[in-house]
């Protein structure tokens, strides 16, 4: 069964109201990112009113630019998948190595509620190749100074919005519940960054075999570029609206992937079974290096670096094409 699928929602705002001093507060990656999302969201939503304070935006940008990073990582299967090329660490790891960044982390599996329940918590993940910084068993979460928080809500909970509860809470809440607690313990801030996944694959397989076809795959990227992708746009939405004065920034892991591979033709040689490995779907190590990607740009608020050697452990046409590849991402999300 898939330890993911997505929750988000939409961070409104009329801009006809923004001023040219409230702009100024503003920096052009969560402008950006906010009008993006407002547009998604908007489609088919005429009667929505968006409005957001930008008196409240935080001081400190979103964007670890300064490349100092410390994560806590409250994710699943599609962020670690239990081996070092199966994970999204492991390989901000590698390519912190060839930029001028700093990457450290700690990390649990489990779903939203898992995440609640288990407070405080552990450092779950590490491996020679990707070790965790942080000893849960002999320091504190707090001691820990992390300055960046990664989520990510299951991928299968978008057949409904985000804000739909059952008897413990709804993606939203308890999201919330975790960016109070982890607030709560880091006195200097902490800036939030949502994962958003790609979507569970069975639904759009024939007798929820694997692999797809060309038609099911089709469908099923057109499914993360629009109904998933709106879902998340709405748990985003919610989210910041709800804590307008902490950092809170959706990074389309899913979504940019799901481009790359429909909008170019710079992955259209990889056969689908060398980037997923079933229907959940898991991914196969070029999977996660294309999520590290998206994720690196997302957290460091930069392009992710050029000269980086693509290893055998990742299909041979991404490393035919990585330049291109990290220039679509940096656009996608806007950065340099």
């Amino acid at each position: 069964m898939p330890e993911s699928r997505i929750e988000v929602d939409i961070f409104c705002v009329n801009i006809l109201s923004v001023t040219s001093e409230e702009l100024s507060k503003m920096t052009k990656r969560r402008l950006s990112q906010t009008i993006r999302k407002v547009f998604q969201g908007a489609i088919g939503a005429s009667a929505l009113f968006l409005s957001l304070s930008f008196a409240a935006a935080p001081a400190q940008a979103a964007g670890h630019s300064d490349g100092d990073l410390r994560v806590y990582m409250f994710g699943h299967s599609l962020m670690d998948n239990g081996t070092e090329p199966y994970s999204i660490h492991y390989w901000m790891n590698q390519l912190s190595r060839s930029d001028t960044t700093t990457f450290r982390f700690a990390g649990q599996y489990g779903f939203l509620l898992q995440h609640v329940e288990s407070l405080p918590p552990v450092a779950q993940w590490g491996r020679p190749g990707s070790p965790s910084f942080w000893n849960s068993d002999t320091s504190s979460f707090a001691a820990a100074n992390f300055n960046a928080v990664l989520i990510t809500p299951s991928n299968f909970a978008q057949w409904q919005p985000p804000t739909v509860a059952d008897a413990n809470g709804s993606p939203v809440s308890l999201t919330l519940e975790l960016i109070d607690w982890v607030n709560a313990q880091e006195r200097d801030g902490v800036d939030i960054y949502i994962y958003e996944n790609w979507p569970d694959m069975a639904g759009y397989v024939a007798g929820e075999s694997f692999p797809p076809n060309d038609d099911e795959f089709a469908a099923y990227n057109a499914y993360t570029l629009g109904a998933f992708s709106d879902w998340w746009a709405e748990y985003f939405t919610e989210l910041s609206s709800a804590r307008p004065d902490l950092n809170i920034t959706s990074i389309p892991v899913g979504p940019t992937i799901a481009k790359l591979l429909t909008e170019t033709t710079l992955l259209s040689e990889i056969p689908v079974t060398d980037l997923y490995i079933d229907n959940a779907p898991h991914g196969q190590p070029t999977i996660y290096f294309l999520a590290s990607l998206i994720t690196y740009a997302g957290i460091y608020d930069k392009m992710p670096p050029e000269n980086f050697d693509v290893p055998a452990l990742v299909h041979p046409i991404v490393k035919q094409n990585y330049k291109d590849i990290v220039r679509f991402v940096a656009a996608e999300l806007d950065v340099q």
